[in-house]
């Protein structure tokens, strides 16, 4: 049995069913699992969308019941569960997937070895909601002008703009097809936006950037003191890389957002596989961006020594 096949039958089995995607959901993850949500309530469904972490105020706007955050309550389980743009569970920090239901079902853009969940759906394609896209139009599922917009945020997010090239998919034709069925545009250009408290910490860091000109390798720290001193949040740091990732000169960029001995790290590079490198401190993503988050760094100094010996290795 085809895997569309075999999520239609799940789906017409189960009466309540979840979707959860990794923790501080992107564009992708968030996008993605909206567009079944809606999409899965046209066949009477009882649908809970868990999102682990208080979403940053953009992405409030797209959010229909206007719930930010919505955790399973205490022995709560489900017909169904969609894990969706995370193939390894443990970027499920405050939830255990395997408890959540009878059956998971697995969607997921990012290629790995990962066998967690029952029926696994993996394609390199640009973004979950292609997959996402392409299972609804299978089963006949009314793409309606709100599942448009959650869907085409997601493509853009995930392509930062569709400036990410993979010929997997025709990315374009999707989105005059998003288009055509009233995708509102406007919207997700608002929430595309900065704040200006993004703007008050460029100002405060950028003369931190550190780069290699020879090796075209760049990176840049931000500690949690800089943000709170400039009004910031770290949502707002992490959209520094969207700016400088962007420059011409640099093929590598990592941002490492630092809080005492734990760091996160978002890199981006259209060179090397970065996900590959992200997998080494236990993150992951795929090859263009990818990221680890709260990882234990004794020593900030010598753990971005060994990174861009890695980094280095690939180039």
């Amino acid at each position: 049995m085809q895997t569309i096949e075999k999520i239609k039958q799940c789906i017409d089995n189960a009466k309540n069913i979840c979707i959860i995607s990794h923790d501080g959901p992107d564009a992708d993850a968030l996008g993605s699992s909206l567009a079944l949500k809606e999409a899965l309530l046209q066949y009477n469904k009882n649908v809970t969308h868990v999102i682990q972490t208080t979403l940053n105020d953009s992405f409030k706007k797209i959010v229909k019941d206007s719930c930010t955050k919505r955790l399973p309550k205490k022995n709560e389980t489900f017909d169904l569960v969609f894990v969706l743009d995370c193939s390894y569970f443990d970027r499920i920090k405050y939830i255990n997937c395997n408890e959540l239901g009878e059956k998971i079902i697995v969607i997921d853009h990012h290629i790995s070895d990962s066998k967690e969940g029952d029926i696994i759906w993996r394609e390199n394609v640009q973004a979950t909601g292609v997959l996402i896209y392409q299972l609804l139009k299978e089963l006949n599922f009314e793409i309606t002008s709100y599942i448009a917009t959650c869907l085409l945020l997601s493509i853009r997010g995930d392509t930062n703009n569709f400036r990410i090239y993979n010929d997997s998919f025709d990315i374009h034709q999707m989105a005059s097809e998003l288009m055509h069925y009233k995708a509102d545009i406007t919207l997700i250009n608002d929430i595309e936006k900065y704040n200006v408290s993004v703007l008050k910490l460029i100002g405060k860091v950028f003369n931190k950037l550190v780069y290699n000109p020879k090796t075209r390798i760049a990176y840049l720290i931000i500690t949690k003191e800089e943000i709170c001193d400039s009004d910031s949040t770290f949502n707002d740091a992490s959209h520094i890389i969207d700016i400088l990732k962007n420059v011409r000169e640099i093929d590598v960029m990592y941002l490492i957002i630092q809080n005492k001995k734990r760091i996160s790290i978002k890199a981006r590079s259209e060179k090397i596989n970065v996900g590959k490198i992200m997998e080494e401190f236990g993150g992951g993503g795929h090859g263009f961006a990818a990221g680890v988050s709260n990882f234990y760094c004794k020593d900030i100094y010598e753990f971005m020594e060994n990174l861009i010996m890695k980094t280095e290795k690939q180039l």
